[in-house]
Parts: structure tokens; sequence; C-alpha cells
């Protein structure tokens, strides 16, 4: 308990992407508990934040098809202009999330999306209509794009987050919940 009470907050998803491997050997009636814990866990004090809820998605994307009956998303979209309405959605929660006022909010979108169609204007989504069921549609939305399509949103998803210059650990999460969500793994960011 002592190693994970000391692992630094950057520490704690690429941490958990380890331990997501070891799992895959749990019995039926083990993930169901485990992931009726998490659940528990996460809801205990009535709020997600972006830690718990990059880790449920990468338990249910690696561990959920294991386990239950479900299938992988099948690719219908081959064409990014199809999915740029559900990019726009995504990195506008990013740009709020990351930004310390409107300004720079719109300035990190316009850099994002610029690296999905460069010369096309896009508007921000209002600030209201961000949030974690809004980005949570969109990645549902965007795992069902091409291989190169998911890379260019992950490009954009990182752009976007380091559109201030600075990476803090909640942006981290975030782009490694999409990539991760997107099945376009990243390295750990390290300090």
């Amino acid at each position: 308990m002592k190693a994970v009470e000391s692992t630094v907050p950057d520490g704690r998803l690429p941490l958990a992407d380890i331990a997501l491997s070891t799992l895959k050997i749990l019995s039926r009636n083990q993930y169901t508990a485990f992931r009726e814990n998490v659940e528990y866990l996460v809801g205990a004090d009535k709020s997600i934040d972006l830690f718990e809820y990059a880790l449920q998605r990468m338990i249910g994307r690696r561990l959920a098809p294991l386990f239950e009956k479900t299938r992988p998303p099948s690719v219908i979209y081959h064409n990014l202009k199809p999915v740029l309405p559900k990019c726009a959605e995504l990195i506008s929660c990013l740009a709020y999330w990351g930004a310390d006022d409107m300004p720079a909010a719109e300035a990190a979108f316009a850099k994002a999306m610029s690296r999905l169609e460069p010369g096309k204007s896009f508007t921000l989504m209002p600030n209201e209509q961000c949030g974690l069921k809004a980005f949570d549609q969109a990645l549902d939305e965007l795992v069902r794009a091409s291989a190169g399509i998911k890379k260019k949103v992950v490009t954009a998803c990182a752009t976007c987050i380091g559109a201030d210059g600075r990476v803090t650990v909640d942006e981290a999460e975030l782009l490694r919940a999409v990539a991760d969500s997107l099945d376009c793994p990243i390295p750990p960011f390290l300090a």
C-alpha cells in the first residue's frame, strides 16, 4: 500500500495501465466484483474526477471485451468530414478544461482544429455544454473511425492540451484516456 500512496499523480494512469494487463487473468466472478468495487469507489464521493473517468474508460475498453459479451466497434468512418462535429465537441471540452480564460480556450481550440482541417473555421462549443457526458459521447462516436482519423484526433487533442505550453496532470490523464479509447496508446508523460 505504501508504494501506491507514494505514487506521484502523473504516474497513476501508467501504473493502472500496467495493472490492467495483469487483470486479464481474473475469473468472470472476480472481474464482476472488481468492476463493482471500482464503480462503488468512483461514486463514493458523488462526483467523478478526471482520473476516475480515465480509469473507467480504460477498464471498459481493455477488460469488458474479455468478460462481457461486447464486440469491438466497427469502423464506419473512413473520412474525417462526418466526424468533425464530434471532434469539435471533444476538443471544446479539452480547451475549456485546460484554459485559464475564454481567449485561451478559443486559441487552444482553433489551434487544435486547424490540425484537423487547416484553413477552416470552427465554433467552440459553449462551456455549459462541455462536460464528461459530452466528452464521453464524442469518444464513443470517434471509436468508429479509421485508424488514420483516430491518429489525427489524438494529434489534435495533444495540440489543444499543449497550446499554452504546459501540460497538467489532469490534461495528461485526459489525453491518455482519449488515446486509449481510440486504441492509439501513448507513452507516459514524464516531468
